[in-house]
């Protein structure tokens, strides 16, 4: 396998930029913007919440919608053009 000197410059690079990062203030932020979310949604009638973490990969606060959905509201989501996972 060959690689260029530029490509392990910008690897070196990326790897001293994350481990200079504040980790625990990106996932504070991160909580917050969940927090926002959830306490907006709150004021909707009948709308309810789950804050969750997915555990294999995108290992960042998530915010989900429980909300009860009809079956044919659920056909609809999953046969559009960006179909929504129920």
């Amino acid at each position: 396998m060959k690689v260029d000197k530029e490509e392990i410059v910008a690897m070196w690079v990326a790897l001293e930029h994350y481990l200079k990062r504040d980790h625990q203030k990106d996932w504070s932020e991160w909580e917050e913007r969940v927090r926002v979310m959830a306490s907006g949604l709150a004021a909707a009638r009948g709308v309810g919440t789950e804050r969750f973490v997915p555990e294999i990969a995108n290992q960042v606060p998530h915010l989900r919608t429980p909300t009860p959905c009809s079956n044919f509201a659920k056909a609809i989501l999953r046969s559009s053009r960006f179909p929504v996972p129920m």
